[in-house]
């Protein structure tokens, strides 16, 4: 149901939507939920968009919280109300634009300690945007706000005791005389972030925060350092994306390597030379181990990063349940978006009972 109707006054007033499933994403550059709307559209399955940064522009959302009741609305731009208790699948893909907060850093504020209030009210607003998983907690999420930032010390312990190959590793705050042997003056070891990455501004210049070469003459023995993460710098053959997809793998080989931009991270995207990508196929026990740990993280889907390296081992990196894949899909061919949007529709169809539409969507994916 599209649009809003008009009374016999003249005034818009609100229509009920009745949804499936509902996406969750950001406004701009965002074209993996793009093309999974696409299929959604071509199987005529009812689902409905929200973006993080509609709350801030046009779109309300209201709690109401009594010792007896208790009911969230959500009005949309065009006077939709999304009625959600007929959503049964959500797919979390991104909350919102950075740069929707800009009105805020805008405002004319004579205080010192403005950006301390701009990174309260990003707190807030992320707060505020938490009452859609609380309230939805009962509908299958295909990804999830909570998990869209894992911890990375917490995943290669994981990852080891599922049998993976890790990097040898660091996590420290003070080099002693024990570090400075073991960091080995001819070996080359790499550092990145404890967290996620991110981008720094200035007036002239963007700084992004990727996997370096640690320079070991700065690794001074008996010193404090910043609590920071080493890695042994693995010599590779090639690198590996996997998207994983509820017991799926989707694996591509990306031979950054044979480009110095790239070389210690394809992230350094040099895109007058770029990294030759091919479909790949990760061995069966590899791909059972990937398995057994995206259950125990309770995921169904996320990006995840090995490197093959000279001794014919994967060694595994890390896990981004929020990963681009529309790169993986658009070089070697798989039909990634196609593949959530048919498990997203059969997930709402097993959530509830079948009506003819769905009955008809069902029998066109081959439910």
């Amino acid at each position: 149901m599209r649009g809003y109707s008009i009374n016999e006054h003249g005034i818009p007033f609100f229509l009920t939507l009745y949804i499936m499933i509902l996406i969750l994403t950001k406004s701009l550059l965002e074209i993996n939920s793009d093309i999974v709307m696409d299929w959604l559209d071509h199987y005529k399955a009812e689902y409905a968009v929200i973006t993080g940064d509609e709350f801030l522009a046009s779109t309300t959302m209201k709690f109401y919280l009594t010792n007896t009741t208790e009911e969230l609305k959500i009005i949309t731009e065009k006077n939709k109300e999304l009625l959600l208790h007929t959503i049964k699948a959500v797919w979390f893909r991104r909350r919102m634009e950075e740069a929707s907060f800009q009105f805020y850093e805008n405002l004319d504020l004579d205080l010192e300690g403005k950006q301390g209030l701009l990174g309260h009210l990003k707190i807030e607003f992320l707060r505020f945007y938490s009452l859609l998983p609380v309230y939805l907690k009962k509908a299958y999420w295909l990804s999830h706000p909570d998990k869209s930032s894992l911890n990375k010390l917490e995943i290669l312990l994981m990852a080891k005791e599922f049998g993976l190959t890790i990097p040898e590793t660091l996590v420290t705050n003070f080099i002693d005389s024990t570090d400075t042997e073991s960091l080995k003056p001819t070996e080359t070891y790499i550092t990145k972030p404890l967290t996620e990455t991110a981008n720094i501004t200035d007036a002239t210049r963007r700084y992004s925060m990727l996997t370096k070469v640690v320079d070991q003459t700065i690794l001074v023995k008996n010193s404090l350092i910043f609590p920071s993460l080493i890695q042994k710098c693995i010599e590779k053959e090639f690198e590996i994306r996997t998207f994983y997809l509820s017991g799926k793998c989707y694996s591509m080989a990306i031979f950054s390597q044979e480009n110095e931009n790239t070389k210690t991270d394809y992230r350094n995207y040099d895109t007058e030379n770029e990294n030759r990508c091919v479909p790949y196929k990760l061995p069966k026990s590899i791909e059972r181990k990937i398995i057994k740990l995206m259950h125990a993280l309770k995921l169904d889907a996320g990006s995840i990063d090995f490197i093959k390296n000279m001794a014919d081992e994967f060694v595994f990196l890390e896990i981004n349940p929020v990963g681009q894949f529309d790169w993986v899909g658009l070089h070697c061919n798989y039909p990634i978006e196609k593949e959530i949007a048919t498990h997203l529709i059969k997930k709402d169809i097993h959530e509830k009972p079948a009506k003819n539409k769905k009955t008809l969507v069902a029998e066109t994916i081959g439910v």
